[in-house]
């Protein structure tokens, strides 16, 4: 009996350490701490007093984190306009005429939803998706329509863009 709980010990305790270890829930104990990418890397963000994280691993005087608070939605955002990385989102109208695209323009700042105007309008496979480009990356298309999209803030709406497949209008989603 007495090895019996000998073995179940050797095996448990390693476990429980280990267990205990990480993840850590701590607090910021100063008043700001900087937040960074990486041990001695750029500075991401500060962390105040008192929020709460979780510590997931240590290496020496450094420690990755994990926290847990709330963001507003509309910040958020697939594309790092730093790396280039990430996905962008947009709809797109083409048309063949620069009257058809200034009218659809007009539609569109007068305040009719975009989606609707392109899906009347736009002379595009993807106008039955409301004019929707999908999810895609920086370098999936040709510079001039890359370049209209990514001058745009989201939500916000391009002038006519002349390409030489017609007339374009943009709407930059994310």
């Amino acid at each position: 009996m007495r090895n019996t709980w000998f073995m179940i010990m050797l095996f448990l305790l390693p476990l429980l350490s280990m267990a205990q270890e990480y993840p850590q829930l701590q607090y910021v104990g100063i008043a700001e701490e900087n937040l960074r990418a990486a041990p001695q890397g750029k500075k991401i963000g500060s962390v105040l007093q008192g929020q709460q994280l979780v510590v997931l691993e240590e290496s020496g005087n450094w420690a990755r984190v994990q926290l847990t608070g709330w963001i507003w939605k509309p910040s958020l955002s697939l594309y790092n306009p730093e790396s280039g990385k990430g996905k962008l989102r947009a709809l797109h109208i083409l048309v063949e005429t620069e009257a058809e695209a200034k009218r659809c323009l007009q539609r569109i700042r007068t305040g009719e939803d975009f989606s609707k105007v392109a899906q009347d309008k736009s002379i595009l496979p993807n106008a039955e998706r409301g004019g929707d480009l999908g999810f895609f990356e920086k370098g999936d298309f040709a510079p001039v329509v890359e370049n209209a999209i990514l001058a745009l803030d989201v939500g916000e709406v391009s002038d006519i863009i002349k390409t030489e497949y017609g007339f374009n209008i943009f709407k930059r989603l994310q």
